[in-house]
């Protein structure tokens, strides 16, 4: 059998051939699309002997589909503070273009970004906004939707206070294809009040690989999940 993190499964009925000494592809069609790091479980079996075996890195046969993961930063209220850390400074914003970022990023009190229909953020590395009861920081759609947040941890520690996040959709562009419109990837996370109103994506908000520590977390007027779990942990309190 093969299933990959959204829950889609296939049997194969399939013997594979004798072990010659020569590499001799086998391949299956699953029709699972777009970027399954780590995320695809593979279950054989020889008589009662059952083995599984997880998947390293997604491979694609060509380089026809753009990469959203290239640095996207010329904007104008972005800011570089070292090799390695941006910061978005307070005022409200037009996004209209991807942001995306290779390296962390910290978010001032009071900031909101506006996106239009084509425009996401992805960030690379450690991803800190952190607003006030005052001053919460605020992701929202310039127009209908926006395509959303996705965070690559990487192992590092991120932290959330005082966002609010407004009609997003899935992030697809190019070789990604999520079905989260907030997915953190490898993440050790701390969120101290978040809310998330009016996701049109498949989960509103999707942890993959992450320990989260979540304090007042509020989503609603969503189309489908509010929070889906892969393969995390942590604990979740307080919160609807």
């Amino acid at each position: 059998s093969i299933e990959n993190s959204r829950g889609e499964k296939i049997i194969v009925n399939a013997v594979l051939p004798p072990n010659t000494g020569k590499d001799i592809p086998f391949t299956i069609q699953t029709g699972f699309l777009g970027i399954y790091d780590k995320e695809i479980l593979i279950t054989t079996s020889i008589g009662t002997v059952f083995r599984k075996t997880r998947n390293y890195l997604s491979l694609y046969p060509d380089n026809q589909l753009a990469n959203p993961l290239d640095s996207k930063i010329g904007h104008t209220f972005l800011f570089k503070n070292g090799e390695n850390d941006f910061r978005i400074i307070n005022g409200q914003w037009i996004v209209d273009r991807p942001i995306v970022i290779k390296g962390n990023l910290t978010i001032d009190p009071g900031t909101v970004l506006k996106f239009d229909s084509n425009s996401y953020m992805i960030v690379q590395g450690q991803f800190n906004a952190l607003g006030s009861v005052g001053e919460p920081i605020v992701f929202k759609a310039a127009n209908d939707s926006w395509k959303g947040l996705y965070i690559i941890g990487s192992g590092s520690r991120s932290k959330l206070e005082n966002v609010e996040v407004f009609n997003t959709s899935a992030l697809e562009d190019g070789l990604i294809s999520l079905t989260g419109g907030i997915t953190f990837y490898e993440s050790d996370l701390v969120i101290n009040n978040l809310n998330i109103v009016g996701s049109k994506a498949e989960d509103a908000l999707n942890f993959v690989n992450c320990k989260v520590f979540a304090e007042g977390l509020f989503v609603r007027d969503t189309i489908s999940d509010g929070i889906d779990f892969d393969f995390s942990e942590g604990e979740v309190s307080n919160s609807q």
